[in-house]
């Protein structure tokens, strides 16, 4: 517990457990002052480095004073887990800088935060893993209320195993004032009624910046890869990749249903953007391959490095690649991207009917493709020689 302004304070390599089942909001593992919303100076300048904090309503609920904030918070390089509510739960803060932590929820829930942001300023969030979350990754409320100067939000995997059964979001605002959001991986795959992967409202935000991210959403429901209520909130937007499962690829100012709509309805944004599947490794692994990412970032000064600290570009590659991790494409690699049919095995004989995808850096276009197969197991094989068309 922190209080009674206690200034620069530092927890480094501590183990905090408390209840991994306690659904009381009293439950906290770090908390300045007396509960997860006590509004006061508790301290300034905290930094939480190389902990495990298991369980809790909340891990760290920290707060400054109403209308002026707390100065200085850092958190690096912690592990939270089995959080039922929020991992990080930061109202009236200046400055706090987020970075190099993994953060997984309580199994079982559907709701909860990985980081809440209540008018904070000038933060920086980068290089952080949020998985197994609630409803939300990142969410902020009122952000930047009180300033002009920039915050970041940056290299961060957010994603996936959403357990939410309503909407869920990878990065959310209401209302933010010149907040960046550069070279982020998200992949919200819930199954409830909704998602979105980027979410911006609030009739006071202005000057947003989102580029060089990959927004996913395999939500069926009333979903978006991203959910803009208002185009005016936005400075830039641009150079992302977006890909949606639901019936509308997006929202801004209205509902658009693909890529091509969007840009004619807004030709100061999203020129460079590109829709695809982003082939993250897994559904909590999003690094990425294959040749969707690859290459046609804009050049962000500010941002020099990866998810991994991998530098952007990677020699031999020129440009920098979408998302949070910097990767250089093989010049060949196809492989078996959806066996189309047979859905349902039947006896007798079933043709295959596959789609192949290349991954590689150069065309293989007309080139002869030699696959095996086996129909005892692996016992046998048989070769199989196909080739493919650029396009197809």
């Amino acid at each position: 517990q922190i209080q009674n302004n206690s200034n620069n304070c530092t927890f480094d390599h501590c183990s905090i457990n408390v209840s991994v089942t306690s659904t009381s909001s009293a439950s906290i593992a770090l908390v300045g002052g007396t509960s997860g919303t006590n509004y006061s100076l508790h301290g300034t300048n905290l930094s939480v480095l190389n902990c495990t904090i298991n369980g809790g309503y909340d891990g760290l609920a920290y707060s400054g004073p109403s209308g002026t904030q707390s100065n200085g918070l850092t958190v690096d390089s912690c592990q939270f887990s089995n959080t039922r509510y929020m991992a990080m739960r930061l109202i009236y803060i200046n400055q706090a800088v987020l970075t190099n932590n993994l953060v997984q929820m309580r199994s079982g829930i559907t709701s909860g935060y990985g980081t809440y942001l209540y008018y904070c300023s000038r933060f920086n969030v980068h290089h952080n893993t949020y998985n197994n979350l609630g409803s939300y990754g990142i969410y902020g409320f009122q952000s930047n209320f009180n300033t002009n100067d920039p915050a970041y939000i940056e290299n961060n995997f957010i994603g996936g195993n959403y357990q939410g059964t309503g909407y869920c979001y990878g990065i959310g605002f209401s209302t933010a004032r010149e907040v960046k959001v550069y070279h982020n991986s998200v992949l919200v795959d819930n199954n409830g009624s909704g998602a979105r992967g980027f979410y911006l409202t609030g009739s006071n935000s202005t000057g947003v910046d989102v580029r060089n991210n990959s927004f996913a959403v395999t939500n069926q429901g009333t979903a978006h890869a991203f959910y803009v209520v208002n185009s005016t909130y936005m400075s830039t937007m641009d150079y992302n990749n977006y890909y949606c499962d639901g019936a509308s690829l997006a929202y801004m100012s209205g509902n658009h249903n693909t890529l091509a709509s969007l840009q004619a309805a807004f030709t100061q944004f999203n020129q460079n953007s590109r829709e695809g599947w982003p082939n993250y490794t897994s559904s909590t692994d999003l690094h990425t391959f294959g040749a969707v990412l690859s290459n046609w970032a804009t050049n962000i000064t500010s941002v020099t490095n990866d998810f991994d600290y991998d530098p952007r570009p990677i020699p031999p590659d020129p440009t920098k690649d979408v998302g949070a991790d910097e990767y250089v494409l093989p010049p060949f690699d196809v492989d078996i991207w959806e066996i189309v049919s047979p859905l349902v095995v039947t006896v007798g004989s079933n043709p295959i009917t596959f789609t192949l995808q290349n991954n590689g850096s150069n065309s293989v276009n007309g080139t002869a493709i030699t696959m095996q197969y086996s129909t005892d197991g692996g016992t046998t094989w048989q070769n199989l020689t196909t080739s493919m068309l650029d396009g197809e």
